[in-house]
C-alpha cells in the first residue's frame, strides 16, 4: 500500500469513531475499532490508534446506557418505585 493508503485506514477510523457517537450508534465504533487495527503498523498507526479509542468509548458507553436502562425497567419497580405512577400495578 502506499502512504497515502496507510493513512486513509486511520482517517476513516476516526471518523468512524466519531460517527459511532452520533449517526451510526454502535456499529460505527465496531468498524473503527477494526479498521483501526488494520492501521496498526502502518504510517496511520496513530490516527488508527485514536480511532480504536473513540469505538471503544463509544461501545463503553452503550454498554452503560444499556445497564441504566435495565436498571430503570427492572429493577426500580422492584424497589416499589413506578415510573408511571398512573399505571401502577396492584
Amino acid at each position: 500500500m502506499s502512504e497515502s493508503e496507510d493513512k486513509t485506514m486511520g482517517i476513516i477510523s476516526i471518523v468512524l469513531g466519531v460517527l459511532g457517537f452520533t449517526f451510526l450508534p454502535f456499529i460505527g465504533s465496531v468498524i473503527a475499532i477494526i479498521l483501526g487495527h488494520v492501521a496498526k503498523g502502518t504510517d496511520g498507526d496513530q490516527l488508527g490508534k485514536i480511532g480504536r479509542i473513540l469505538g471503544w468509548v463509544g461501545i463503553c458507553i452503550y454498554i452503560l446506557g444499556g445497564l441504566i436502562a435495565i436498571a430503570l425497567v427492572v429493577i426500580v419497580p422492584l424497589l416499589g418505585f413506578s415510573l408511571f405512577p398512573a399505571y401502577t400495578v396492584i
